[in-house]
């Protein structure tokens, strides 16, 4: 599984399991927490638990004595998902692109809970990565990314670039055969001056985002901003021609950090940058965003946030039922 795909995983299950609607000890009623993030290149499964109270110390309830029913509303088949541990149901099989599901959910002494969302289509994706000269003389890189983008849907998507390390290689231990995009170098004109390549695409400047920092808040650019390792979000609203396009400005203060601080630098083969390319369902972004938004709050005041307010589609319960798909590449 990839970096960001897992990253949504765990923070579906850990903070929607951590929600919890009452600070008296006396008004507290537990809820059911669903979470369940699907794709096609991903079997079934959905995890349940139970909320607690912040005054409960045990460790957080797993719900072993469910029933599971996904139905595939866009063909009508339906099945059941097996118990492969406490909490966690499976099946062996896989959502398919464009599909819309449903979850029926049974717990016993419970309210039944219900929750439908869908499967983007594969994503078509193309990725450019150029090194630029800036004002300055210095180099950076401009990574375009376009996607084809279906006009007639309305699609949502979520991209990362993170320093690539050589831990997240040994760790990923799945065969996921990962695009390898080579920065083009500027063209050498005859007067020793450089210019772009004729590769570039016509990426306006509202669509071009400065890269900066992880701990960097600040920036001198007109660009929007956007940091390493944090996800940003686009929805194709008022978009036309069908394509996204959006430009990653890489500024040479942070090339310089990530070769400088890295044992396998670009001069032993490994990539300088991974981008992660998501199409999500709508539930699944909005899902998203308030946690982001969650993670800013606490951040500035740990007393006045809550996981609780989270987005939930989870009917009779909390949690998130949610569809994507995904597209890695590694920046060289």
């Amino acid at each position: 599984m990839l970096r960001l795909s897992l990253l949504i995983l765990i923070v579906a299950f850990m903070t929607s399991c951590e929600s919890r609607r009452a600070f008296e000890a006396d008004e507290f009623e537990r809820e059911i927490v669903l979470n369940s993030i699907i794709s096609t290149d991903s079997t079934w499964n959905v995890k349940l638990s139970y909320t607690k109270s912040i005054f409960d110390d045990a460790d957080f309830s797993l719900i072993s004595d469910a029933n599971v029913r996904v139905i595939n509303q866009s063909s009508g088949q339906s099945f059941f998902l097996e118990q492969k541990s406490p909490g966690l149901y499976c099946r062996g099989v896989n959502p398919f692109e464009g599909h819309e599901y449903s979850l029926i959910v049974d717990v016993p002494n419970n309210p039944q809970v219900r929750a439908t969302t869908y499967v983007p289509s594969v994503l078509d994706v193309s990725v450019i990565s150029q090194a630029v000269l800036d004002q300055n003389g210095l180099e950076t890189i401009e990574i375009d990314i376009e996607i084809e983008d279906d006009p007639g849907e309305k699609n949502y998507y979520v991209w990362e670039i993170s320093p690539f390390t050589y831990e997240e290689r040994l760790d990923n231990t799945e065969e996921i055969e990962i695009p390898e995009i080579h920065t083009i170098q500027p063209l050498q004109s005859v007067e020793g001056e450089t210019s772009p390549t004729n590769e570039r695409l016509n990426v306006s400047p509202e669509d071009t985002y400065a890269v900066t920092a992880i701990d960097d808040s600040q920036s001198d650019s007109s660009d929007k901003q956007t940091s390493l390792s944090s996800p940003s979000f686009i929805s194709d609203s008022g978009k036309t021609g069908g394509k996204i396009l959006n430009r990653l400005v890489v500024n040479n203060d942070i090339l310089k950090g990530i070769v400088e601080g890295s044992s396998n630098a670009e001069t032993n083969g490994q990539p300088i940058f991974q981008l992660t390319v998501m199409a999500v369902s709508d539930d699944l972004y909005e899902y998203l965003q308030t946690y982001e938004n969650y993670k800013q709050t606490a951040v500035k005041n740990t007393s006045g946030s809550s996981p609780s307010d989270l987005f939930s589609n989870i009917e009779n319960g909390l949690g998130i039922f949610g569809g994507f798909n995904v597209k890695t590449f590694n920046i060289y």
